[in-house]
């Protein structure tokens, strides 16, 4: 016993390194990287205050502690600098404000000393990357004082591979940034198709205007389309919970859907699946692939999906089972989004006001002939793919960014060297333009 006791206090931790490298406060890292408290780097000053009742309809960007949050006439920082939330529910987040920007006194603005030491940039992932939790106090309303984050602990490398490491994440950054873009534009074209669909049919932009439209209840649209109640294309149904007091309920093979997981997209998947025994000893029903579903309590009331599985849901789903020969489920689908602030008007109830299958069965839809049904639910399908496609893209960027930033970060990954000093001198002057 002792001499195993000796043997483990005789072991020396840093035989394990790897080659190059030393044991640090913060672990591992290349023997040239540096680790220093964040207050002997940087300054850190807060904003100035601001009322939101004095931000203007356009002008300089307003950054606090969520991001940009307005817009004034006047800026209070000519250059990018880099913001730590130091108030409220999101304190310790990190955010990049863009030159010419006014920062309010929720955001701690975090400045290198010496520029020929720390970089703007590679500063503003070294704090993705620290512990700020460590410096949040209080619990009602959450803060970051300066003494705190000044404790700090980050690394530092040579001033050159500072460099490559901010070049190689802000690759990936903008790659994101790009992304949401596009996702941007294509959820403006859905809405904008919407709009264009559910007023003049499957017609062609050029053609709108020959299109006979009557006056509706809900609004316009093609003369040869009717408007109906929901309940008389549909029948309407909702499932229930087996009882949680039986855990062999739960944990089987039939998935359960709930509520909170209806978001206007496919139900691919549910975070709890119930028994055979669940299911005969409870209200829950079996729904075939391809059900309609809409949220009715809560928060989520109004939200609607389609099941792309078969599945029971819980007694806050009501769903819906259109008849066929009028009526096909996709095409309900987005009706149902369009028509959500008319059915949402329609709640009834106190704090958390709700929907039920009387109300939903009496919405007022418009009711296309089946082709044109068809048509409508497959040119918004075709947006939706779209859209999905450039969300799992942006999914895929920011795992991306995660595992070089922490591998980057580390020195698990070196990229000193492999930016050319004119990559950075081009970009500076990029951003002064």
């Amino acid at each position: 016993m002792i001499g195993q006791e000796l043997g483990t206090m005789g072991h020396d931790p840093t035989s394990d390194l790897p080659e190059g490298f030393q044991m640090t406060e913060l672990g591992p890292l290349p023997k040239e990287w540096r680790v220093v408290r964040l207050g002997e780097v940087a300054r850190m000053k807060q904003g100035r205050v601001l009322p939101t009742s004095s931000f203007t309809k356009r002008g300089y960007p307003v950054y606090g502690a969520n991001g940009q949050i307005g817009w004034f006439n006047q800026y209070t920082h000519a250059e990018e600098e880099v913001l730590v939330t130091c108030r409220g529910a999101t304190c310790g987040t990190i955010n990049v404000s863009p030159p010419k920007s006014f920062i309010t006194n929720n955001a701690m603005i975090v400045t290198p000393i010496q520029k020929d030491r720390l970089r703007k940039d590679y500063l503003a992932l070294a704090l993705h990357l620290a512990d700020l939790n460590s410096c949040i106090t209080g619990s009602g309303q959450p803060q970051i004082t300066k003494g705190k984050l000044a404790l700090i602990l980050i690394p530092i490398p040579p001033l050159d591979e500072q460099r490559a490491i901010a070049h190689v994440l802000r690759t990936v950054q903008r790659a994101k940034e790009a992304t949401d873009g596009v996702i941007a534009a294509f959820k403006d074209l859905k809405k904008s198709l919407m709009q264009h669909l559910f007023t003049y049919g499957p017609v062609p932009v050029t053609e709108r205007e020959r299109m006979a439209l009557q006056e509706t209840e809900i609004g316009p649209i093609p003369a040869h389309w009717r408007v109906v109640r929901l309940g008389e294309v549909a029948e309407t149904t909702s499932g229930g919970t087996p009882s949680r007091n039986v855990p062999d309920f739960f944990g089987g093979t039939i998935p359960w859907v709930k509520s909170g997981e209806l978001n206007d997209a496919l139900v691919e998947r549910t975070e709890e699946t119930i028994t055979e025994e669940g299911l005969k000893n409870s209200n829950a029903k079996l729904f075939p692939k391809g059900t309609l579903l809409m949220a009715m309590y809560g928060a989520t009331a109004g939200k609607v999906g389609i099941l792309a599985i078969r599945a029971t849901t819980n007694q806050a789903i009501c769903a819906i089972l259109p008849n066929s020969s009028l009526a096909i489920e996709e095409f309900l689908f987005y009706t149902l989004i369009r028509q959500r602030e008319t059915l949402l008007c329609q709640r009834y109830g106190g704090a958390q006001p709700n929907l039920n299958q009387t109300i939903i069965r009496s919405l007022p839809i418009p009711l296309p002939p089946l082709p044109e049904q068809r048509e409508i639910a497959r040119i918004l399908q075709a947006v939706d793919a779209k859209i999905e496609a450039e969300q799992a893209r942006r999914a895929a960027l920011e795992e991306l960014f995660k595992t070089l930033l922490h591998q980057l970060m580390t020195g698990k990954i070196r990229v000193r060297g492999l930016i050319p000093t004119t990559v950075d001198s081009a970009e500076s002057a990029a951003t002064e333009d």
